[in-house]
């Protein structure tokens, strides 16, 4: 390592509470792309995420770092071989990747990155709730600094935890240089991305589209994600088919499908959205949360708790005719969201903090 050189280490939680999604793509792009006068160390544990490649594993501490499948007692036996280790580390600035409250190496300060406020909002009647908002908030208290995806989610940091803006920065996620524009004609799909329970309000989805004839005679529904639907999940008529893969799969189904559906009530960044922008698909979209600071003027949007409002927004969306200017001027205001920014920006935060 260069002596003038930011040493940072990140811990291994984004990569194990999921095998894929939007919190441990954001720490993978982190990582690997690093700059001369940053030097990363990752301890990876016991995981099986989808996104540590070699690029991540030349950077991966040799304390423990081994792919497993999700087994009881991973957390406990991770948790306990990185608090052991951290005592003996040193570095420039700790960024601890979840909540989980973990020991920090010496020396460092403490970088937490906040994603969104959904427990607060929706869980917190719950046990499971309530816990997760407990060690959240001691996370959140440990942190001498917190990066925000989004300014809904630094306004609901300061609303929720009572944190001072000057403690915050809002450093915007990126998309995949993968997703490409599809400026032609396109197949009769309805595309939906993602979990489908609780506030992403798949259901609201699922009966527009059931419940509206011109949709599911003529139009066929995807649903992209990793867990197949249950049998409550199928509309009452028309079609859904259900599809997994990687990246490259999931770009082929945004530039081809007629319409990108987001009817999320709440969402604190929502990676989906700048996908489709960057693909060209058109987007409806509730605009719940941060969604539209996110997809500005370049969506169609609906009333998250109408179907009536959903299926008037498909049903323009679908009817109107190819508009390759519409797709262009998407397609550009979604470059300002790249991962080369999100990690300069971050940079920045961590030189500031010494």
């Amino acid at each position: 390592m260069k002596s003038n050189s930011i040493k940072v280490i990140y811990d291994y939680q984004a990569f194990v509470i999921q095998r894929a999604g939007g919190v441990s793509r954001y720490v993978s792009e982190l990582i690997k792309c690093q700059d001369a006068k940053v030097h990363a160390e990752v301890f990876l544990g016991l995981h099986d995420n989808i996104y540590i490649d070699k690029n991540i594993r030349r950077h991966a501490s040799r304390a423990l770092s081994l792919e497993a499948p999700r087994m009881r007692g991973r957390r406990k036996i991770n948790r306990c071989i990185w608090n052991l280790w951290s005592r003996f580390q040193s570095c420039d600035i700790y960024h601890q990747t979840y909540y989980y409250d973990l020991v920090a190496p010496r020396k460092a300060r403490r970088v937490l990155t906040v994603h969104d406020f959904i427990d607060e909002r929706y869980r917190s009647s719950t046990q499971a709730g309530q816990e997760a908002i407990k060690e959240k908030h001691s996370a959140i208290k440990s942190a001498d600094f917190m990066i925000c995806v989004s300014r809904q989610t630094q306004s609901d940091l300061i609303e929720y935890c009572g944190v001072r803006e000057e403690q915050t920065a809002v450093v915007y996620l990126g998309c995949s240089e993968l997703f490409k524009p599809n400026y032609g004609e396109r197949e009769n799909v309805i595309l939906f991305v993602g979990e489908r329970a609780g506030y992403k309000n798949f259901d609201l989805l699922k009966t527009a589209y059931g419940k509206t004839p011109d949709l599911y005679r003529n139009f066929k529904l995807v649903c992209f994600g990793k867990k197949p639907p249950q049998p409550a999940e199928y509309p009452e008529n028309g079609v859904l088919e259900f599809v997994s893969g990687d990246d490259n799969l999931l770009s082929d189904y945004y530039r081809k499908s007629a319409v990108f559906v987001y009817p999320s009530f709440y969402e604190g960044f929502g990676l989906p959205v700048i996908e489709s922008l960057r693909s060209g698909c058109p987007l409806v979209t509730s605009g719940g949360g941060s969604i539209r600071e996110i997809a500005g003027k370049f969506a169609t949007y609906f009333t998250p708790s109408s179907v009536d409002s959903l299926r008037d927004a498909l049903l323009s969306t679908v009817s109107a005719s190819p508009n390759p200017i519409a797709t262009r001027e998407a397609y550009e205001y979604s470059l300002r969201f790249t991962w080369e920014n999100c990690r300069r920006d971050t940079y920045e935060i961590y030189r500031s903090l010494l």
